[in-house]
């Protein structure tokens, strides 16, 4: 389920800082949101924790904030957005996805929105803190790239009606999706990649099908109900790509037993290949781990 009425911006000084902060006044715009401009500065709090004398390192960690907030008022100033209420804090903290996810806890948003990558224009893929933050991450989290969405966005929700999936979570991504299209006056659509030995095809989707019941369930049209069929983490990330949708909302997790703490292969797959933006979502059954864990996981999401 998604109910948007704050939004914690994470900053970082790169080029996708200023159409990052831009893209998310228009999500609070449509969704009347508050916003919270954040900024954690791992790489000199890192430093500092590790500084041989510590004697200053409060001082200076107090002025590095300072800074940051400096930074955050700035960007502030340079949208003008007299209609949004907008805050800003800073951190020093390490890792940076720890900082983030602290800040979650105590501040309780309802969405974090994060640029992915290096932020240099390039879209490498996420950085290895992104991977931690979208295992960690308390509250859905949208992974933003530097392009403009649509005036009316198109949103799709890949999801696994099967029993594969943990129990209802696929209802809960289409109906999640659901929400943010409508806020965003966007259109929907519902995508399923189903692995089969056979040649990679599109597939209309079966009358009476799960898909096709939720996709009834939430108004999604037929046309816009699609079934993919071969090596999801191939054919999905393609489909995606050759559709050019602005939002692609997912599970972040692996959904098999007994490791749901990795991030799956199919959301890494999206993730280094596509360049949309993604909604990363977790089962009401998440419990949050206390520890990191490795890269993301081998075999299905």
């Amino acid at each position: 389920m998604l109910s948007i009425a704050s939004i914690l911006v994470v900053v970082e000084r790169n080029e996708d800082a200023l159409p990052v902060f831009t893209k998310a006044c228009t999500l609070a715009r449509h969704f009347g949101a508050r916003l919270e401009l954040f900024m954690c500065d791992a790489e000199r709090g890192y430093a500092l924790r590790h500084a041989y004398d510590q004697a200053g390192a409060a001082t200076a960690a107090a002025s590095l904030v300072d800074d940051a907030r400096g930074y955050l008022e700035a960007l502030k100033r340079a949208v003008d957005v007299p209609e949004l209420q907008i805050t800003v804090d800073a951190s020093c903290e390490s890792p940076m996805y720890q900082g983030i996810v602290q800040k979650v806890l105590m501040t309780g948003p309802d969405l974090v929105v994060k640029s992915i990558g290096a932020g240099d224009g390039s879209r490498p893929g996420p950085s290895l803190n992104d991977w931690h933050l979208a295992r960690t991450c308390p509250v859905p989290l949208l992974f933003m790239g530097r392009r403009p969405w649509r005036p009316s966005p198109r949103i799709a929700a890949s999801i696994d009606p099967t029993d594969d999936e943990t129990p209802g979570f696929a209802r809960q991504i289409v109906d999640t999706a659901r929400r943010f299209a409508s806020g965003c006056h966007g259109e929907l659509e519902l995508v399923f990649g189903r692995a089969e030995s056979a040649g990679v095809s599109l597939r209309d989707v079966p009358e009476g099908t799960e898909l096709q019941r939720l996709g009834s369930e939430f108004g999604v049209p037929p046309a816009r109900v699609f079934t993919l069929v071969g090596d999801p983490p191939k054919v999905l990330p393609a489909f995606v790509g050759d559709q050019h949708y602005d939002v692609v909302a997912l599970g972040a997790l692996t959904h098999r037993q007994g490791i749901t703490g990795l991030v799956g292969t199919l959301t890494d797959a999206l993730l280094q290949s596509a360049s949309c933006d993604f909604l990363l979502l977790k089962p009401g059954t998440y419990t949050r781990l206390a520890e990191p864990v490795a890269r993301p996981a081998a075999g299905r999401r």
